[in-house]
């Protein structure tokens, strides 16, 4: 960070010995895990200084054209020098230094392009190296006579794979700015979106954290095409309330940016609104947010018919805007309620919301608030009871 000169030469490096070495220490330390998260935590720090690298060599490649330039003009024939009396045209000026001047500046495309393959190459080490499987709980006891240690050392591997994933995903959008948009289209993106699948609930939180800051590396068509159903997935299908929390304050971010247009706009507001009356009270906070947030990128006409009735199922009184709709909320659903649903308890009330059919009456039960709620909440339900028992969240 205070290096605020370089000449040309050292230039690589980055891509010729730092990103090398880093990579030679990851493989002899045969994946030692806390090798690797502290490479996953460094990669976007130093990538970013090889791209502010390549551009300090390339402006100091300029200013030497720029003088070289200069010089030629003075030692130009018809210009007499000082310290040669007489003589015309002085002495001849330098071979080639403004085109091998002009020759480092164009090259700051050939770093750029080395320092990408050097980023990618450890990235993609990172993610091999790490260990795969199910939640470190659900594994195998270990034998009988190791004492333990070979489990200790499974979990203590599997926690590690997973602050890894979590350090890259933290640096996502430092890589996408390194890669550019074709590379993180076709290299960066289909391995973040594979974290969604991680068992681990926090890599898929910080998925949902850090993906809403990719559109400006990746452009409206891609965001809407790929970003958004992402999130559309977790909405439907992940039943960890933190990362559905995470999922809602990343879709306030995405929203905010003005790179969904109208129409992906409803189907925001249409798939998270049943979440208005879900038991958390978190949840229902960040569902609010991200349906103000969705407002104010529409225009009044628009808010009123198009957003307003994705919202007014779940009012107690009619609105005319979102300032109070926190106020004007029906009752949420009782935790109780909600959780026999999750868990099946109820085949009855299962069957109905799985096939979409009217909710069998439960007097004693469940009351009518309760039941009013818990058929608002039927489109966030009924994916959930659709998979199957034991399904990967």
């Amino acid at each position: 960070e205070h290096v605020a000169e370089l000449p040309p030469s050292d230039t690589p490096l980055f891509p010729e010995y730092l990103f090398p070495q880093l990579l030679s220490a990851m493989s002899d330390m045969g994946g030692e895990p806390v090798v690797l998260l502290a490479a996953a935590q460094n990669i976007g720090a130093l990538a970013r200084h090889a791209l502010r690298f390549a551009e300090l060599a390339a402006e100091a490649a300029r200013l030497a054209g720029g003088r070289a330039g200069d010089q030629e003009h003075a030692q130009a024939p018809g210009v007499e020098q000082h310290g040669s009396p007489g003589r015309r045209g002085g002495t001849p000026p330098a071979p080639d230094a403004a085109d091998a001047a002009g020759a480092e500046a164009e090259s700051y495309d050939v770093q750029l392009k080395r320092i990408r393959e050097a980023v990618k190459k450890v990235v993609k080490a990172l993610l091999e190296c790490l260990p795969s499987g199910g939640q470190p709980g659900l594994e195998r006891p270990s034998a009988e006579g190791d004492g333990g240690g070979g489990q200790e050392d499974l979990v203590l591997s599997l926690a590690m794979g997973r602050d890894v994933r979590i350090a890259l995903l933290r640096s996502v959008c430092v890589l996408a700015e390194t890669f550019g948009r074709d590379g993180t289209h076709n290299f960066l993106l289909p391995y973040v979106i594979s974290f969604l699948n991680d068992p681990a609930w926090e890599v898929r939180a910080a998925f949902c954290e850090e993906a809403a800051r990719l559109p400006r590396h990746l452009g409206q068509v891609s965001t809407e095409g790929i970003v958004w159903p992402c999130y559309d997935q977790v909405l439907l299908l992940d039943q960890e309330e933190r990362v559905l929390c995470a999922a809602l304050g990343g879709l306030a971010t995405l929203a905010a940016q003005r790179v969904l247009r109208r129409p992906s706009l409803e189907n925001v507001a249409a798939k998270v609104a049943p979440l208005l009356v879900h038991p958390s009270c978190s949840i229902r906070s960040r569902t609010m947010e991200v349906l103000k947030t969705v407002g104010e990128q529409l225009s009044p006409v628009d808010r009123y018919v198009f957003l307003l009735p994705k919202v007014r199922p779940f009012l107690r009184f009619e609105l005319f805007g979102l300032d109070a709709l926190d106020g004007a909320l029906l009752p949420p659903l009782g935790r109780r309620t909600f959780k026999r649903s999750l868990l099946r308890r109820d085949e009855a009330v299962y069957e109905a919301l799985l096939h979409k059919r009217p909710l069998p009456p439960a007097p004693g039960e469940r009351s009518e608030e309760d039941t009013q709620a818990l058929e608002l909440l039927r489109p966030y339900l009924q994916p959930l009871l659709a998979r199957p028992t034991g399904a990967q969240a």
